[in-house]
């Protein structure tokens, strides 16, 4: 792994860079990447030191993790917060209440806070601008107004290119490519892809029984894998322990709570068999995207997409008293704009419901309702929709998806690429999805 390592003077503030992964100088710019970088992997941050001026940029989704924190004139970036605070230090930090519900409630906080007060978390799609007298953060969303016209068929198109698109580099490397595979409908629509682009790949399932769904889910990836003609490798991760690794994993889970083994240690095989030339690619972010969470196909699922995407007030406000009866809490269907985005913020398991008051707290939903004002009048948004997708984007997409699969990549600078995150892959979905289909059809733009 290339180490990253700057002071900087600009003006009255001392920057002090420190960021790990692949890196390449590009037109003055250092672009970094999750691996080692190469021309097959798209830059997930850039930075720009210019005279009296630097300027960093997150990718779409927030792939590769920066925080930030300004110590009076003194200002640290870096893709962990520990290259610039021990983990004593931090426990000494005040706790930001709201961020830290919200982290309960979620294994992740909002999009550009931690809960620590201070140290930020660089938002998708954003640039941070730093000059000798101000510090500027801003959004670079490109979607926001975005017309839609749904079309079942060029949506189909629109994102098999995408995928195709992103993949294509593949196609003429040396290098051993793996796809992480679990025979559902992402990681099979890949395969197809590069199938049929004649991108030589090994399918890969890495199996952890300690972790029940994958252990159902194997019969179903060997399943598709005969039905793709290929053989289907399979890494066992149960009872790997590595004390870095684990060190490693402790640190993530204090700012995103996720199961992050499996892809630690499915990498560290993946890199013990492939060698350090490998290329990983994952079909992460698509649920977030194109159904905003909710795509499996059971009675569960359809009632959550209902509450986004139905029409009938009176059949949501049924399904919201069965789900209440279920985990045993009152839910409230949204009556108004504002309490209908903050419940897709704020989801309840993908759910688009508001809990009760009495459950979150004013000064919670208070907290999250301006978070989401802030979100409105960053961007002249010209539909919900392109609104919706904004706050997916600042929500799950950035808290959960991509996190298990880049910090991983990122640790054993293995190159990875995500074909459902790219720039087409949102730009098709936004455009061309139709609603009512995905209500119950969900993801049939891979069908």
């Amino acid at each position: 792994m290339r180490n990253f390592r700057d002071t900087i003077t600009i003006g009255a503030f001392t920057i002090h860079l420190s960021l790990d992964g692949g890196y390449e100088k590009i037109n003055g710019g250092f672009h970094f990447k999750l691996g080692k970088g190469g021309d097959a992997i798209p830059a997930n941050a850039i930075l720009r030191i210019e005279p009296g001026k630097l300027v960093i940029k997150s990718d779409l989704c927030a792939t590769y993790r920066i925080y930030w924190r300004k110590d009076y004139n003194d200002i640290y970036i870096s893709d962990s917060v520990f290259n610039f605070i021990s983990e004593e230090e931090l426990s000494q930090y005040e706790i930001i209440s709201e961020e830290q519900t919200y982290y309960e409630r979620h294994g992740y906080t909002t999009s550009g806070e931690t809960m620590f007060r201070g140290v930020h978390k660089l938002p998708p799609s954003s640039r941070l601008e730093i000059t000798s007298d101000d510090i500027k953060l801003e959004s670079t969303w490109p979607f926001a107004r975005i017309s839609r016209n749904p079309d079942i068929g060029l949506f189909k198109d629109a994102i098999a290119k995408a995928v195709a698109d992103t993949l294509l580099p593949l196609k003429d490397i040396s290098r051993p490519v793996v796809l992480c595979f679990s025979g559902g409908v992402d990681s099979t629509y890949i395969s197809k892809i590069m199938l049929k682009n004649g991108i030589k790949h090994t399918l890969l399932y890495i199996l952890d029984h300690n972790l029940k769904s994958t252990l159902g889910g194997l019969k179903t990836a060997e399943s598709k894998a005969k039905e793709l003609g290929m053989h289907l490798e399979v890494v066992d991760v149960t009872g790997m322990v590595d004390d870095e690794i684990e060190k490693r994993i402790k640190q993530l889970n204090i700012f995103d709570r996720h199961y992050y083994r499996i892809h630690f240690y499915g990498l560290k095989e993946i890199k013990k068999r492939w060698g350090d030339e490998a290329v990983i690619v994952n079909g992460q972010n698509s649920d977030g995207i194109l159904s905003y969470g909710p795509s499996e196909k059971k009675i569960t699922s359809f009632f959550k997409r209902y509450l986004i995407y139905g029409k009938s007030r009176i059949v949501k406000i049924l399904f919201a008293k069965i789900i209440g009866v279920v985990f045993k809490r009152r839910f409230i269907v949204p009556d108004n704009e504002s309490d209908y985005l903050r419940g897709f913020y704020d989801n309840f398991k993908y759910c688009l419901l508001n809990q009760s008051k009495s459950s979150t707290g004013e000064t919670y939903n208070s907290y999250i309702t301006d978070l989401v004002e802030k979100h409105k009048r960053s961007d002249n948004f010209t539909s919900c929709n392109n609104m919706l997708m904004y706050l997916k984007l600042h929500s799950y997409i950035q808290g959960a998806d991509c996190q298990t699969v880049t910090q991983s990549a990122k640790y054993f600078n293995i190159d990875c690429l995500l074909p459902m995150c790219s720039y087409n892959f949102f730009l098709a979905t936004l455009m061309y999805k139709d609603d009512r289909k995905e209500l119950y059809h969900p993801k049939y733009a891979l069908e």
